[in-house]
């Protein structure tokens, strides 16, 4: 399992994520996010992958998303595939409603 995380969890911004590779990359049970949690302030990071095929499976995650009980603007999310994006049962998350 791969995580890559840069979310704020107080006051202050979350750092932005660039992940750029030459040929595939293939996320197997990992999680890239870039959040606003709960009782955070701050704006979410941006999160920018780049490669020549993308491939996620259904046990990972990117998500750029703003918790109940936080304030703040939620980051982008880029996808930058030369020939390919593939999807295996998971969605890619940008959400900027609270729930609860």
């Amino acid at each position: 399992q791969s995580i890559i995380d840069s979310s704020t969890f107080g006051i202050g911004d979350a750092g932005d994520i660039t992940i750029a590779v030459a040929s595939n990359l293939d996320l197997q049970n990992s999680r890239i996010s870039g959040n606003i949690e709960s009782g955070a302030q701050g704006q979410g990071a941006d999160l920018l992958l780049t490669s020549t095929t993308f491939l996620a499976d259904k046990s990972s995650e990117i998500s750029a998303k703003l918790a109940s009980q936080g304030t703040g603007q939620i980051g982008g999310i880029r996808i930058n595939a030369l020939e390919s994006v593939e999807q295996r049962r998971r969605e890619v998350k940008r959400n900027d409603r609270r729930t609860t």
